[in-house]
């Protein structure tokens, strides 16, 4: 078990070991004041002076200033091995996840990783910083102490002994009910996490449905299941928990009346019964720790377990070499891909030559926008391949295949920073002047200047402070910056109003100068005057011709009848009829 918590330690398991020693000398730190107390009764009762007596008071003073610093100590230690521990496991699935294809990673969804990234991994803290340091240095210590009474007197070593056994038992009670409802219990956890997620995203959508009795339903049995999972997880361990509490620390019980008949005897000192009476309710609190040490072991493993279990998707096949080609001809060959058990294109082959204009149509669902993203190395293929320059891309790495590529979605993404920052991650050197040639380009320059920063207006969560229109601008310009070979649009026009329409088009006209355009659209209008279009219907390419040339196509003069039809509608006044 610990194997695998000092894996994600790395150099910092010295803090790990700096800590248990501490607070190792903090516990033991105790058991010498308990010893100066000894000292002082037995002075007490040979009638000593004050002088005899205080050296030891003061040891007391002087031992117990010993815990407190050895134990603050110790803290600081386990503390910043624990969030260092923590800060690499972090690093280790964020590197983890860096390698998994993103189409994966965007399935899964943001909320979830978030769960694992802040929640899952914040959880362990508390068991790294308290309760793994904390544990191994009681165990010793409740060894040591065992070892002095049965140094001082072997019998009374062997009462104090007694209750041992009944508490090892509760104890391994509650390891086997742990273990068997300790499953239960996380899974009805993620369950609620999942719950309120979705209840908190959804709120604007069940109000406007009015359905907040269903969606309060569904977290209200969340909330019930995780309650009744935990309950029964207590009460399974309440019984066993009682016991060892209870009968564990009771030593003295058993000490007190045997060792009183051997003073009363005279086979033992009054002091010597003292002194074992004190080193048998030091072991109490140790023994309690011990109880939540050992299921601590088992969460902190389990819990790292479960986060890499989660994390291991399968990775992309990518080189690690900046493989150069020669041009930027785009070709797949006989490309088969299925997401889970659905088949999504299915023997498809064809080929685009450098700065050819082209257009993928189809109904919804045919694959279009899976082309792109699978050219963009989202997912590997099942079969065929996808080559860049006649290299598969399989055989290039990530960040030279990006270098080729601009993706424009309608949906892109702004972070919640300046425009100007926005901007610059295409490409960090730019100069001023290219930042506001590639946003004129994208007319979206005077929008900019007519807010209150300029360029440094902060965009909000997710662009959210500045219009549909503006974002899709913004992006745009972000694409023209970055200066790709390759441009992919993917609906990026889809829900824009007219206006807008007409300068995203103007913006996407100066993004293809002498480039490689894809695009991927619903509105046959903006594919019409490409070299090609692409016809995809159920994942298989149907035909690949110019506009004119797929008229004879009846699936595609179809598409058009209905564009054509819905670009011609028209409501009709009473008095039109």
């Amino acid at each position: 078990m610990l194997q695998k918590i000092f894996f994600y330690s790395g150099k910092y398991k010295q803090r790990a070991y700096l800590a248990v020693i501490l607070i190792l000398l903090s516990v033991l730190s105790e058991v010498g004041a308990f010893y100066m107390v000894y000292r002082i009764i037995q002075n007490m009762i040979d009638r000593q002076g004050l002088p005899e007596i205080f050296p030891w008071t003061m040891g007391v003073l002087v031992t117990y200033g010993m815990k407190s610093f050895f134990f603050s100590m110790g803290l600081d230690q386990s503390h910043v091995f624990a969030y260092n521990t923590l800060c690499n496991l972090r690093r280790a699935l964020a590197e983890k996840l860096k390698n998994v294809s993103l189409g994966a990673v965007m399935g899964k969804g943001a909320g979830a990783y978030r769960q694992n990234f802040v929640d899952d991994i914040e959880s362990i803290e508390l068991l790294l910083a308290h309760g793994l340091p904390e544990g191994l240095p009681y165990a010793v210590s409740c060894i040591s102490v065992y070892i002095v009474i049965f140094m001082i007197d072997w019998r009374i070593g062997l009462l104090s002994l007694v209750t041992l056994p009944i508490g090892m038992i509760a104890m391994c009670g509650m390891a086997m009910s742990g273990t068997e409802k300790g499953e239960q219990y996380r899974v009805s956890l993620v369950n609620l996490n999942k719950a309120i997620i979705e209840y908190v995203s959804g709120m604007e959508v069940v109000k406007i449905f009015n359905k907040t009795k269903q969606s309060g339903k569904k977290i209200n049995d969340a909330i019930a299941e995780y309650r009744d999972f935990t309950a029964d997880w207590y009460k399974a361990n309440f019984n066993y928990m009682a016991v060892f509490q209870s009968v564990t620390p009771s030593t003295i019980a058993v000490i007190l009346p045997a060792g009183m008949y051997m003073v009363y005897k005279g086979t033992l000192e009054l002091p010597v019964l003292l002194f074992c009476i004190m080193l048998a309710l030091s072991i109490s609190t140790p023994l309690l720790k011990l109880m939540n040490f050992f299921p601590v072991l088992y969460n902190i493993t389990k819990k790292i377990e479960i986060l890499e279990k989660q994390f291991e998707q399968p990775e992309i096949k990518a080189s690690h070499e900046e493989t150069e080609i020669e041009s930027t001809d785009i070709t797949f060959e006989d490309v088969t891909f299925a997401y889970e058990d659905t088949i999504i294109l299915d023997g498809m082959s064809f080929h685009i030559k450098k700065n050819q204009k082209i257009g993928i149509v189809g109904e919804s669902g045919s694959g279009k926008s899976t082309i792109g993203k699978l050219l963009m190395h989202y997912w590997d293929v099942n079969s065929g391949s996808i080559k860049l320059g006649g290299v598969d891309i399989r055989k290039m790495s990530l960040s030279k295949l990006m270098e080729h590529i601009s993706y424009v979605s309608q949906d892109n993404f702004l972070f919640n920073c300046s425009i100007r920052e926005n901007l610059l991650i295409a490409k960090p050197d730019a100069t001023e002047e290219e930042l506001i040639n590639a946003c004129k380009a994208a007319c979206c320059h005077d929008v900019i200047m007519g807010l209150e920063n300029g360029y440094d207006t902060n965009v909000g969560d997710s662009g959210n402070k500045l219009s549909g229109g503006e974002r899709q601008r913004i992006t745009i310009a972000r694409a023209i910056l970055k200066n790709a070979d390759i441009v992919i649009l993917d609906e990026a026009t889809s829900f824009t109003d007219a206006q807008n329409d007409a300068l995203i088009n103007k913006a996407v006209r100066n993004l293809a100068k002498d480039k490689t355009l894809i695009t991927i659209a619903h509105k046959l209008s903006n594919v019409v005057d490409m070299d090609k279009i692409m016809l995809i219907d159920c994942g298989k390419l149907i035909a690949f011709a110019s506009h004119e040339e797929l008229l004879e196509n009846q699936i595609y003069k179809n598409l058009w009848g209905r564009y054509v039809k819905t670009v011609g509608y028209k409501f009709k006044n009473k008095e039109e009829n």
